[in-house]
């Protein structure tokens, strides 16, 4: 005997089993259960590493451009602890059964940020100090290792849990249906998926069911007139992902995080490089986006120059000042970034240029015989120059080897006018200075003989002669004069 559905009375399902379309629905979640959960995932994994990202870029930013010491340090700690929180927040171990390999290692990425914070204070540190540097490079060394443990942290937490089956079911709970597995632990609780119950709670009902299985009126209008199907045709649907021919979600998000701990592999491996040859041995453009302030390259190295303009690097003659920031870098293991001696020598005190015009001035006799009065000179801020020339009528310059000078006169107002030398950036740094019937004769490491005539704040220098050097030989120190109205030798 069957009943009108064409089932047998012995097969009718329990009153409680689930319907049809919930284990439809069911099987087709299944499908796209796993990119639900690492879509929020890869959203939650975007962020925080903006968010990070927000904290490497204010130091940069503050302490380049703003150049705020204490500012730098305070903002990008608010940002560290933001991160902090949303680590804490969202991630959180719910399997413990779970071997972890790097338990709480996601804390790692905040507290990166501290001695990256260091290392950069080091890196633009005024004065050269060897140990700085090196003090400087253990806690880049830090921040980059802690960055690798961090990646690696992010990587392990996404992969997912096969034996993971979450809580026992509660109403208003996070339950795991039968046979989903591949979800990440960590994640479980943030987990904002409804799928559809396997039993039907006490007082509900399947009118559907109950239609089919012998009702009378609309049975006609529901089946069609079928005699197919039946009470237990619920069973034939598929419990298995109807389709499955898919890439799994996990592999690709753990490919995207992969590559994060490869990179910082790769930056270790270049900052060891970095700090063996100098970092800048293997570039010659100019490094506008990370100016070392400390840290020493092998000669010779690029023009370039931390003071920044509109215009493009190389578009225009450099200036003096842009130049006097390599002049010192370049000398870094004779002077140091304030120019002052790094050796076990004496150091000179500010206003050492002062004191030593001041003897010079007194060791020339007057024609009475009396030394000369010493007089204080208002030098330029942070002027400190190489070259001295001195001339008829009281008149000293004081010149920078790339041509940055001052021009002050015994016996007038005691602050000396700044003036600049333009045409000297195809030519070596400037080893001599002396005074001609025009204005500067100027003698370069490479022997050039240069004439700058003029008396203004910029004096436009031309070659007129270039000394016959051996090849290679370089020039410590020189002088110039016109002897007879003749060319200068």
């Amino acid at each position: 005997a069957v009943d009108r559905a064409g089932a047998a009375p012995g097969a009718m399902l329990p009153e409680d089993a689930a319907p049809e379309h919930f284990k439809l629905f069911t099987a087709v979640q299944k499908e796209f259960y796993q990119h639900d959960i690492y879509a929020r995932v890869c959203i939650f994994y975007g962020f925080i590493h903006y968010v990070q990202s927000l904290c490497y870029y204010g130091l940069g930013h503050i302490n380049i451009e703003l150049k705020a010491f204490w500012t730098a340090y305070g903002c990008v700690f608010v940002i560290a602890v933001l991160m902090a929180l949303l680590l804490r927040f969202d991630i959180i171990p719910a399997n413990p059964d779970k071997k972890h390999y790097l338990p709480r290692c996601e804390y790692l990425g905040p507290l990166a940020v501290l001695p990256a914070a260091i290392g950069m204070s080091l890196d633009f540190k005024v004065e050269f100090d060897p140990t700085s540097i090196a003090i400087c490079w253990l806690f880049i060394f830090i921040a980059y290792i802690l960055q690798l443990l961090y990646a690696l942290r992010m990587l392990e937490i996404i992969l997912p849990d096969e034996a993971f089956a979450g809580a026992a079911e509660r109403l208003g709970g996070c339950v795991l249906p039968e046979g989903w597995r591949k979800v990440p632990s960590s994640f479980h609780h943030v987990w904002y998926f409804v799928a559809p119950p396997t039993k039907l709670q006490p007082g509900q009902h399947d009118l559907v069911r109950e239609i089919k299985s012998g009702g009378q009126g609309a049975y006609d209008d529901v089946v069609a007139g079928s005699a197919s199907g039946g009470a237990d045709a619920q069973s034939e649907i598929a419990t298995e992902p109807i389709f499955t021919n898919h890439a799994e979600p996990w592999r690709l998000v753990a490919s995207i995080q992969g590559v994060l701990p490869i990179c910082w592999v790769w930056l270790i491996f270049g900052c060891i490089i970095d700090a063996a040859i100098g970092e800048q041995a293997l570039v010659t453009a100019p490094h506008w986006s990370r100016p070392p302030m400390t840290r020493l390259s092998k000669e010779p190295h690029e023009l370039g120059t931390p003071i920044g303009f509109p215009w493009p690097a190389g578009d225009r003659p450099f200036l003096p000042e842009q130049m006097a920031w390599h002049e010192e870098k370049r000398h870094a293991d004779k002077y140091t970034m304030g120019r002052r001696l790094s050796s076990e020598a004496t150091q000179p005190q500010a206003g050492a240029l002062s004191a030593a015009l001041s003897g010079l001035l007194n060791a020339i006799p007057t024609q009475e015989g009396t030394p000369l009065a010493a007089e204080q000179v208002q030098w330029p801020t942070f002027f400190e120059p190489k070259l001295l020339a001195c001339g008829a009528g009281g008149r000293v310059a004081a010149v920078t080897s790339h041509g940055f000078g001052a021009f002050v006169t015994v016996g007038s107002p005691a602050t000396a006018q700044p003036f600049r030398l333009s045409g000297l950036t195809r030519f070596p740094p400037l080893v001599g200075a002396a005074f001609d019937g025009e204005g500067l004769l100027l003698v370069s490491r490479a022997g050039h003989l240069l004439s700058c005539p003029g008396q203004g704040a910029t004096r436009a220098c031309r070659a007129t002669a270039t000394l016959p050097l051996p090849e290679g030989a370089r020039l410590l120190a020189g002088t110039a004069a016109t002897i007879g109205g003749g060319p200068p030798t």
